[in-house]
Order: structure tokens, then sequence, then C-alpha cells
């Protein structure tokens, strides 16, 4: 006889007996809704009116907005809900005043860097050769260190397509200096599945990094949303969280 029988016994009896309610009827099977249901219900419950309200007095801090990307600093929306009308909406003011801008949802799966980074370059560039330098990336020894000050150096990433997005935040900088136009990407989720890697995030980074003018002030601004709460914890290191800024 085993040593664990009494314990496969219990165990084998609590598995045959239900739990009853007071007329009888067997409660021990729990019956969920299906995801159709469950969607069916959250939209009835959804109020629309609120959602705009708190949409719209949110709106009223856009000008806020646009001083910190003047100032230098990347923009990371997040919280409970869609964040894609209120981006739009801010896309939508940017475009407005005359700023050159570009929406780009980054939830699909079919979106990458590369193709990013190819929109901007039709979009914006023209087609413009683009200036490559080859001390933008530098891998020390094989661990991808980094030295020589504010360089970008990938410790993780593809460091071909980060000199690429390198070329193309100077190649912006420089027609910033001349037409005095800033170019804002409005990017939906930043921590998409096609984004979700260290090139891409380190490529993004350094279009931001590289796109100074002789003001100082940065070109290329970027005005992102994302899902997970800890996005910058998960797929930034301290180098990249500092040149998004």
């Amino acid at each position: 006889v085993s040593k664990d029988a009494g314990a496969e016994l219990f165990m084998y009896k609590r598995g045959k007996t239900s739990a009853k309610n007071k007329d009888g009827k067997d409660t021990s099977k729990v019956t969920l809704p299906t995801i159709q249901e469950y969607a069916k219900h959250a939209a009835e419950s959804f109020n629309q009116s609120e959602m705009k309200k708190h949409e719209a007095s949110l709106a009223l801090a856009f000008n806020e907005w646009k001083f910190q990307t003047v100032m230098n600093h990347s923009l990371l929306i997040y919280g409970v809900g869609s964040k894609r009308a209120l981006l739009n909406r801010f896309a939508d003011e940017l475009i407005e005043e005359g700023n050159s801008v570009i929406v780009i949802d980054g939830f699909h799966k079919d979106v990458t860097i590369d193709g990013i980074l190819d929109v901007i370059t039709t979009s914006w560039m023209r087609g413009e050769k683009l200036s490559y330098n080859r001390y933008d990336v530098h891998i020390g020894h094989h661990l991808g260190l980094r030295s020589y000050g504010t360089y970008t150096y990938p410790a993780h990433g593809d460091a071909s397509i980060v000199q690429k997005a390198c070329a193309v935040a100077r190649g912006l900088a420089k027609r910033t200096s001349e037409s005095k136009r800033a170019y804002y990407l409005i990017l939906h989720n930043i921590d998409g599945v096609g984004l979700r890697n260290a090139t891409a995030q380190e490529a993004l980074a350094a279009l931001v990094a590289h796109s100074s003018t002789l003001r100082g002030l940065y070109a290329f601004r970027l005005v992102a949303s994302m899902d997970h709460v800890n996005t910058p914890a998960l797929l930034w290191d301290s180098t990249t969280n500092a040149q998004f800024r």
C-alpha cells in the first residue's frame, strides 16, 4: 500500500463531490461569457459622452505638449483605454500650424523600423541621398560597448539600421535649419509587435538624438503611446532612455 494512499483517496473523493445550493441545483460549474458576449457588454456599458469630455480635457494640455517637444523632450503617452483619438487630434493641430507630421499605427504586426525609416525618407526627404558617418555606430569589441561621447552605439540592435536612422536624422536637421519646420512622428504603440526589439528602439532613439540643429533644437520630435506601463524598463537601457529624453 502506498504511503500516499490516504491522500489519493481524499483527492478522489474531493473530485467526486459537487457544490449544491439550497434548491439542490449543481453550482460547481461556472459559465463564463464568450469573447463576443464580453465585448458586447463592454460596448453597451461604455459611456461615449464621458470619454469625449475626458479627451477634450486632455487636449487642453496640447500647448504644454508642444512646449515639451520644442525643449527636446519626447512624449510617451500611457493609460487605460485607447490613446489613438487623442494623438490623432494632436497630429491634426500640428498640421494646421504648418508642421510636418507622419502618423504610424505601430500596433500592426507588419510595421517595422525599416518601414518607418522608408516612410520618413520617402515623405520628408524625397529620395535624398543619406550621408552616412562611420563614427555614428561603433561596436566596441564583441559586446557592443558604448564610448566616444554622445554617439550612438547599439548594445543589442542591428548596427546598420541604427546607422541609417542617424543619417536620416542628420538629413532632417539640415532641412529644418533651412525651412524652420519641425518633423513630428506620431507613433501609436511604440511597443507594438514589430517594434518590440532592441534594433527598433535604438533606431527611434537615434532619430531623436541625432537630429540636433545648429541652434541645439531637435528637428525630429517623437510623440508615442504605449500599452504596457513598464515598456521603458523592458525595452530601453539607460543610454537609449537618455537619447529619447
